[in-house]
């Protein structure tokens, strides 16, 4: 069980080293640990590695072939917590990114699992891969100095909502993603360089059905102040090229309403769903 072998009070030396890190801090050459059935491999190391007359393997990569730096995906207060009821934190991988189209679309926040870091002493596009977390021990922390990953207490912020966005995002039917999601980015990436949003703050996505089996939609386009008629009629541009799209995936698609903060109710607000372009998936 979990609990068992857990004492009731660390040493000063485990409590003191926990106190100097928190969510987002980096550590460097953190261990990287899985498990894994060889005769069904995923991974290239698994295959290489692997023997598979055994039900599961433990697979460690090689002190030299470990990410350069971890990540602390763990909240803050769980780390420094008194209180011996969290043993351990959980690290992921961070690299660096060489240029290139993925590096470009990492930098925009577009891709879900990797979130650009700006370590102040590292040069460069560094990356945390938000694929695999790695439990580990707070004992490990006791002599090892953390590592920013940013320069402001903003960006660390930024951080947290990607850490809980990823967990958090709507798993939505095939036919949504297709008719709705999909036709809104590739509109948004042909008006790159030109301001799309008309101060948009959020878009949410209402269902008529459920989210796994829907038959219409549409979305709520929400500002801070009142829409213009020009505003409109730039999001009115999508539906004109969508409508027809989602029909073809059995969504009717209904026409785009537009609130502010002050106009849309507390209830519609809570009957629709966050889209955000950069975590929604199938």
């Amino acid at each position: 069980m979990i609990n068992r072998g857990i004492p009731t009070t660390w040493p000063d030396s485990v409590l003191s080293a926990t106190r100097g890190f928190r969510q987002g801090h980096l550590l460097q050459s953190p261990p990287l640990v899985y498990v894994a059935t060889a005769a069904n491999a995923v991974w290239e190391l698994t295959r290489a590695t692997g023997d598979v007359a055994l039900e599961e393997e433990v697979f460690e990569l090689d002190t030299l072939d470990r990410a350069p730096y971890g990540l602390i995906t763990t909240q803050t207060c769980d780390i420094n917590e008194a209180k011996p009821k969290h043993p351990w934190i959980h690290v992921a991988p961070v690299y660096h990114r060489e240029e290139g189209d993925l590096a470009v679309m990492v930098a925009q926040q577009r891709v879900s699992y990797l979130v650009p870091l700006a370590p102040p002493t590292l040069d460069g596009l560094w990356v945390v891969d938000l694929r695999l977390e790695v439990p580990v021990e707070k004992g490990w922390l006791v002599g090892r100095q953390p590592i920013e990953s940013y320069a402001t207490e903003a960006e660390y912020e930024v951080l947290a909502q990607r850490l809980g966005a990823k967990r958090d995002r709507p798993a939505l039917a095939d036919s949504l993603v297709l008719g709705v999601y999909r036709p809104l980015t590739t509109w948004l990436e042909k008006r790159a360089g030109r301001d799309a949003s008309g101060g948009v703050k959020e878009i949410r996505l209402r269902i008529g059905g459920t989210r796994l089996a829907p038959y219409a939609a549409n979305l709520v386009f929400i500002k801070d102040v009142e829409w213009t008629k020009g505003e409109t009629s730039v999001w009115d541009g999508w539906w004109d090229e969508a409508h027809a799209v989602a029909a073809s995936h059995g969504i009717d698609l209904l026409s785009n309403e537009y609130q502010t903060f002050e106009s849309m109710s507390a209830r519609q607000y809570l009957d629709s769903i966050p889209i955000n372009l950069s975590y929604l998936s199938g």
